[in-house]
């Protein structure tokens, strides 16, 4: 069965979090996304709005489709 979206989005920005070393809060400071609403799409995997993904995006040099589990790390597709 396959992941949710949203539940591959809380475990991709997770991951990146650790592979910068970097904590929500230092994170919510770096992209101007509040701290509550990273917690809210981490924990309760709510869904990011386009410009929240845009600068997620940008912050961590990757693809949105990679964000939300449309590609791997490689920018293969995997749909």
């Amino acid at each position: 069965m396959a992941k949710e979206p949203n539940k591959i989005f809380a475990d991709r920005i997770l991951a990146l979090l650790k592979e910068n070393g970097l904590s929500i809060a230092q994170l919510a400071s770096l992209s101007k996304i509040p701290r509550t609403t990273l917690n809210n799409w981490l924990v309760h995997h709510h869904n990011p709005n386009l410009d929240a993904l845009c600068k997620l995006a940008l912050h961590f040099q990757c693809s949105i489709d990679y964000l939300v589990g449309l590609e791997d790390e490689f920018g293969g597709k995997l749909y």
